[in-house]
């Protein structure tokens, strides 16, 4: 094979490597089969392409490797949060019970499922100022408190007074002056003001994460659902509230091997 061939061929395989780091996921890995087969042939057969081809596959397997974490196909967490039939999104905050985790995912099954689920207020209609709790009151057109309006605002639907007492007293981040009194309602204060009122038997008269852990889930939610009444048991009851016992137990298993995975 004379030079120019050889040039030529060498154009090639790059044209095929370049085509295969443009194409979608599975084309990618066909492709990446197909060349591997043509490597082995084309060694025997041409001098001095082995140094050319161990190059120009190093220079793929970095293009596919960078591909599949740039969609998190690495991440052993998105593996497993993803799992759940419903697609409950994990929370912003790192860490904590297992069982407080599912049960906080839970909770925002039936009060917030949406795919910003932090910037929801009642109603439907989204807010990108998280500084503070928005504090918008929301006429409510029907149900029991049809003609009042509700503040019910984030992942959690805390009203604005309910936010206000509790990050008071489990906020990690006080607002100092010139804002008093206020406290961030970024998506990790959410999570993390929630998840420390659930853990503090002061405030239910019960340890919650006991009770999950000896599998009293109905319990749980039905104790919870004068605060959050779409649980199965309240006033408000939507399409998500006869499954959120199953939807805890699959959210439950994600959290718990996702601990394993944190060690």
């Amino acid at each position: 094979m004379n030079s120019t061939s050889l040039q030529e061929l060498k154009l090639r395989v790059s044209s095929q490597l370049t085509n295969l780091s443009n194409s979608n996921i599975s084309k990618r890995f066909f492709a990446a089969g197909l060349v591997g087969i043509s490597f082995f042939a084309l060694s025997a057969l041409v001098p001095n392409l082995g140094d050319f081809i161990e190059k120009e596959v190093r220079t793929s397997t970095s293009r596919i490797s960078q591909f599949l974490e740039s969609y998190n196909f690495g991440s052993e967490k998105e593996k497993v949060a993803v799992t759940n039939r419903f697609q409950i999104q994990s929370l912003v905050m790192e860490g904590g019970n297992p069982h407080i985790r599912a049960l906080m995912r839970t909770i925002s099954a039936s009060e917030a499922y949406d795919d910003n689920p932090y910037n929801i207020i009642y109603g439907g209609q989204h807010i990108s100022d998280l500084s503070r709790h928005p504090e918008i009151c929301v006429t409510i057109p029907v149900g029991p408190n049809r003609g009042n309006c509700s503040t019910a605002a984030g992942r959690y639907q805390f009203l604005n007074i309910t936010w206000s007492a509790l990050a008071e007293d489990y906020h990690p981040a006080p607002q100092t002056f010139p804002n008093w009194g206020s406290y961030s309602f970024e998506p990790e204060y959410q999570d993390i003001v929630l998840y420390k009122w659930l853990s503090d038997p002061n405030a239910w008269g019960v340890n919650i994460a006991q009770s999950l852990e000896s599998g009293n889930v109905n319990g749980v939610l039905q104790m919870l659902s004068p605060t959050w009444t779409s649980l199965g048991y309240g006033i408000e009851t939507n399409s998500m509230s006869g499954n959120l016992p199953s939807i805890y137990q699959e959210i439950l298993a994600e959290e718990m091997r996702i601990a394993d995975i944190r060690g």
